[in-house]
Order: structure tokens, then C-alpha cells, then sequence
């Protein structure tokens, strides 16, 4: 089974300029003591700060200088670790976790988790919890802040005569009883209805005769504005046969539609088929056009090397004559003017080859120019084609199928308006009927009594266990006088041996106030119920030692039996107790023990002394 809860680890002042104000705490049981006006009453005020309360920790001069105070607590069921961190003067609290920081209002809400409360009563099992205001059975969420006056306890309330769960004011009363009912039990008042007083019964009744009135008024002039003669019966024959019509034509308009898709589908296909088509008659009419003009270049240039060859064969046919420049005959020519070049004959003959290659060419390329040209008939003529094609395709869909699909449509539009306004006339009907019935209804009901009242009080026989849980630890602590620990469902408080606990002197009232809350704790911590598992103990035992006027001297056992038995007990939960007085010197060795010298020797107090400081200058306890 899941632990509940969750415990304390670290809580730490920091301010510009200061040195951290810090002090460790550890799950089970831990104990800080010293004298007064050294910070243990300012701890407790700083955690509850913390956990949302409005009240600001007392102004002392020693915190003048800190502007914040984080309190570090770890989740006992998903040992999750989160820091709390709230500026001194108020606001929101910030809640550092390990995927990030999260700012939390410190006003509960049960339709907004972003608070403080919330994620507190998430950890404790009881988020979502409602818990009862007053005796007619009116509830409200359960927050954070109710749960606090039982588990954080300063030295002014512990040893108050009234009951742990009892206020001045009525209200506040019921609820303390609620939360403390549902801690023993576990179960909320989320069941509960509220009742409602006897005239507030019979106004909500004559309202509501008035609201169906109206509302029925209303009915009957929305049906006579339809003009419709027709009755109930005949509406709903009419709108069945109007259902009938309009499925069948919902069916012809459905066959309309697929015929006109297919024609459709035909009609894309023939529009891209025709630019297919279009696209290459442009491209092969741009190459029949090169064709035909490299053609033309090849009949340019086989007129010029017939030229070069009729000149090369008349040049061969010319007598040689003497070097212009020398005048040397050819075979004795300078060096100097001779130039290697080919006879006229060979020019002829390369002429001629040249020639023969060119009309070869032009033959592969008249042929490629016939081809291309038939190519680009046939284009032209199944562009002409398809053309032809899209043209009558369109006419169709324009004259034909479109105005099929249009009448069709039109038709179920109409006849759909129509089963729409007999739909709603028969709506107004069947309302006007319901109307009339609960007016009846409300005619002949009786008058709701409110004389019974929703039990707010804790039981005896529910608090029975919790009542041993109480007496074996006054057994354990050996207080003086104890015996049988009862339940008052009158004082919502403990009776131990048929006396009332109010009854006794405030050092007693303080060590019994320790009882009761630590009992809680250990009650809902053994049976795995929800709760927050850590309780605070500001000085339960040093008033023990100064009994009031009248009374007996205690026994100084009972303090360190108290000590003793929590050390040997404190598993799967949390207590801090504040005193002035030392603990047993054997219990620094299993219980965390912090001790506050309010002096040069060990640690001053809460807040680190700063040097120079004069001996009188000392903190708030």
C-alpha cells in the first residue's frame, strides 16, 4: 500500500548580503532545542508560511535583512523532492521540481490545481475531498489550511482548554469535525445533499410553477406562429412520408452524381490527352522548321564546293609562269617565296568527296524531314479530334447532366426544409407536453420538510480507535492519573479516566494536546489512510514542569519517557518538536537533535549571529 504524505527536509532563509539561515530535518524524529529568542517558534511560522498561511512569520530584527524562506519537502509515495519558496512579504509560491518551476496561488480552489493547497493534498491522498459547512449539509472542498491546525501546533494553542478540532465560531466548528471525520474514516462528505430550508423549498417551488408557466406560454405562441392545423398524429405521419420522399430522392441524386463523375472523369481525360497531344505538335513543328532550314545550309554549301572544284580543274589546265617577286621559273623558285600547297586536281578531288558526304546527309535528312512532317499531320489531326471531343463532352455536362444534378438537389432541399419545419413544430409539441406533466408534478408535491439536520459530530464509537492510540502513548509517557481514554460527543474532545481534558491545568492540556495530534498521526500512518504524516510540537513539555496554582508537581519521568518512546516509534512519519528544556542525553545517537546555545559556544539560534552582535540582541523564539 501507498504511504502518504510527506516530510520536511530543509528550511532556509536567504537575503542580499547575509549569510543562508538554515537547518536540516530528517523523516522521523527530530528535536531542537535552546533557550528562548533563539528562532524555534520562527522555524515553525516560516514552514507554515510556506504551505499558504496568511498570517506573515512574526517581524523580529534578526530577519530584517532575509527576504525569503524555502522549505524543501519529498513526497513519500513518489519520494519526489520540491522546494517551496515564498518571499517573506507574501504572494504567490513558487514550487521548484524537477522539470521545472511552477508558480502556485496560496488561495484553494477545486476548479483550478494551481494553488498551493491542491498539490499539498495531492501528496497526502486527499485532494478533492469535501468536507461539511453547516448542518443542512452544504460542503466545500477541503483545503490545506484544515488540515494545518492539526498537524502544526504552536505554543499558544497546545495548551488552550477548548478541544484540538473546536473554534469560536460555529461554522469553522463543523468543518473541523468533518476533516476530522474524514481522517479517521476516509471518507468525505462528497454524499452528502444539501438540504434546503422550509421557505426557501416553497419559493424555489412557486419559481418554478412561474418559469413553466412562462415557458409554456412561450410553447404556444411558437406553434401558433406555424399556422398548422394539423394534430400531433398527423405531423408525424406527414414527416414520415416527407423521411420516405427524401431518401428516395436522395438516391436518385446519388445515381445523378456518379453518371456525371464518370462523364467527368472522361472529359479530364480527353482536356489532358489534348495537351499532351498540343505540347508535341509544338515541338515537332519547331524541329521540322530547323529540318528545313539545315537542309537549306546543306544545298548552300554543296553549290560552293561545286564552284571550288570547276575552279581547281581550270586552274590546272594554266601554263606556269615566272615568280612575280624573283622571277625565277617555278621549279627554281626561292625558298624564301615557296609555299607547300595542294595542285588544283586534289582540290577538285576534296571538293568532290566533300560533296558526295553532304548529299548523303541531306538524303538521311530528307527522309527525317518527311517523317517529322507526318508526324505533325497526325497531331493535327487528333488535336482537331479531341477538340471535337471535349467540345461535345462539354455540352453535355452543361446541358444535360448538370441540370439533372441541379433539379435533383434542389428538390431534396426543399423537401428537407420542409421535414426541418415539421420536425420543429413537433419539437414544440413534445416540449409543451413535458411542461404540462411537470407542472402537475410540482402542483401535487409536497412541501419539502426541513427539520432533520445533517450529523456533523464525531462519533465515540468511530473515534474508539483513535481513543487506544491515545491512551497507550500516555501509557508509555507515564502521566500521572491516566487510565481509560474516551471520546466526549459533546466536547468533540478526549476524556481520560472520566475527566474532562479541559478541566486540568495547562501543563497537562499541553502534553495531552501532543497526545491527541500524535495519535492522529499514528493512526492514519498505520492504517495507510490519507494524511500528511508530519506533526510540529511547539514546547509541549515546558509548562509540564510548572504546574498551575493547585496543582501537583509532575513527575520529571514523563518528559523523557515522552522523548524515549518517540525515538523508539517515529517510522514512516514525521515529528519536530520545539523545546526550551534538553532531552536525554543519550538521544542525539538516534534522533536528530539540534540545539541552540544562545551563545559563542555550538550554534547561536535559528538565524546565524552576525559578528559584533551585542549578548542582548537575540532572536524571537
Amino acid at each position: 500500500m501507498a504511504d502518504h504524505g510527506f516530510y520536511i527536509t530543509n528550511v532556509r532563509l536567504t537575503g542580499a548580503g547575509v549569510d543562508d539561515a538554515e537547518i536540516a530535518l530528517e523523516d522521523g524524529f527530530n528535536v531542537i532545542f535552546g533557550a528562548s529568542n533563539t528562532g524555534k517558534t520562527f522555524i515553525s511560522q516560516c514552514v507554515d508560511f510556506a504551505f499558504g498561511r496568511t498570517d506573515h512569520p512574526k517581524a523580529i530584527p534578526e530577519a530584517r535583512a532575509y527576504e525569503q524562506v524555502h522549505v524543501t519537502i519529498r513526497a513519500r509515495e513518489t519520494n519526489e523532492t520540491l522546494v517551496l519558496r515564498r518571499s517573506l512579504r507574501g504572494g504567490d509560491i513558487a514550487a521548484v521540481m524537477e522539470d521545472g518551476e511552477k508558480l502556485l496561488s496560496t488561495s484553494h480552489s477545486d476548479r483550478n490545481s494551481d494553488n498551493i493547497s491542491s498539490l499539498l493534498l495531492k501528496m497526502c491522498g486527499l485532494l478533492g475531498r469535501r468536507v461539511t459547512e453547516n448542518g443542512r449539509g452544504k460542503t466545500r472542498s477541503l483545503s490545506f489550511r484544515d488540515l494545518t491546525r492539526l498537524v502544526i501546533i504552536n505554543e499558544e494553542r497546545i495548551i488552550k482548554s477548548d478541544s484540538p478540532m473546536r473554534s469560536s465560531s460555529y461554522t469553522e466548528n463543523t468543518v473541523r469535525q468533518s476533516v476530522f471525520r474524514l481522517l479517521l474514516s476516509g471518507v468525505d462528505d462528497s454524499s452528502i445533499v444539501e438540504k434546503k430550508e422550509a421557505k426557501v423549498s416553497k419559493a424555489e417551488a412557486r419559481g418554478k410553477g412561474e418559469v413553466l408557466e412562462s415557458l409554456e406560454s412561450e410553447l404556444l405562441n411558437q406553434i401558433a406562429s406555424f399556422k398548422s392545423s394539423e394534430s400531433v398524429g398527423d405531423l408525424i405521419s406527414r414527416k414520415e412520408r416527407l423521411d420516405s420522399a427524401a431518401n428516395s430522392i436522395a438516391d436518385s441524386l446519388t445515381t445523378q452524381r456518379e453518371n456525371y463523375a464518370i462523364v467527368e472523369a472522361d472529359r479530364r481525360r480527353i482536356w489532358t490527352r489534348l495537351q499532351q497531344v498540343e505540347s508535341r505538335q509544338e515541338v515537332v513543328s519547331q524541329l521540322l522548321a530547323r529540318f528545313i532550314l539545315l537542309s537549306e545550309q546543306y544545298d548552300s554549301d554543296l553549290e560552293r564546293l561545286a564552284s571550288i572544284a570547276e575552279v581547281g580543274n581550270h586552274l590546272g589546265e594554266l601554263k606556269q609562269e615566272r615568280c612575280p617577286v624573283c622571277g625565277a621559273p617555278a621549279e627554281h623558285h626561292d625558298v624564301e617565296h615557296s609555299e607547300q600547297e595542294s595542285s588544283p586536281e586534289a582540290v577538285a578531288s576534296s571538293a568532290s568527296a566533300e560533296r558526295n558526304k553532304i548529299r548523303q546527309l541531306k538524303s538521311d535528312l530528307v527522309d527525317t524531314i518527311r517523317q517529322t512532317g507526318e508526324e505533325r499531320d497526325t497531331l493535327i489531326s487528333e488535336r482537331s479530334d479531341l477538340e471535337e471531343s471535349l467540345t461535345e463532352i462539354i455540352q453535355r455536362l452543361q446541358n444535360e447532366y448538370q441540370p439533372r444534378v441541379a433539379a435533383a438537389l434542389e428538390q431534396y432541399q426543399q423537401i428537407m426544409a420542409e421535414r426541418a419545419r415539421v420536425g420543429e413544430l413537433l419539437g414544440h409539441h413534445e416540449r409543451l407536453e413535458r411542461i404540462i406533466a411537470l407542472r402537475a408534478e410540482a402542483e401535487l408535491q409536497p412541501a419539502e420538510k426541513s427539520d432533520s439536520t445533517v450529523v456533523t459530530k464525531v462519533s465515540s464509537g468511530l473515534a474508539e480507535p483513535f481513543c487506544q492510540e491515545v491512551e497507550r502513548l500516555l501509557e508509555e509517557w507515564k502521566l500521572p492519573d491516566r487510565g481509560r481514554v474516551t471520546f466526549s460527543e459533546d466536547s468533540q474532545d478526549i476524556v481520560i479516566a472520566g475527566r474532562d481534558r479541559s478541566v486540568d491545568g495547562k501543563g497537562v492540556r499541553a502534553i495531552t494536546h501532543a497526545a491527541f495530534s500524535l495519535a492522529l498521526n499514528n493512526y492514519c500512518v498505520i492504517r495507510h489512510m490519507p494524511t500528511p504524516s508530519f506533526v510540529i510540537l511547539d514546547s509541549p513539555l515546558v509548562v509540564y514542569r510548572k504546574p498551575d496554582d493547585g496543582e501537583e508537581s509532575f513527575s520529571p519521568d514523563v518528559k523523557t519517557n515522552f522523548y524515549r518512546q518517540m525515538a523508539a516509534e517515529t517510522v514512516n512519519r514525521q515529528v519536530v518538536v520545539l523545546e526550551n528544556d534538553d532531552p536525554p542525553d543519550d538521544l542525539e545517537s538516534s534522533v536528530n537533535v539540534i540545539h541552540f546555545t544562545k551563545s559563542d559556544y555550538g550554534r547561536y539560534g535559528f538565524i546565524p549571529r552576525p559578528s559584533g552582535k551585542d549578548q542582548g540582541e537575540n532572536e524571537s523564539d
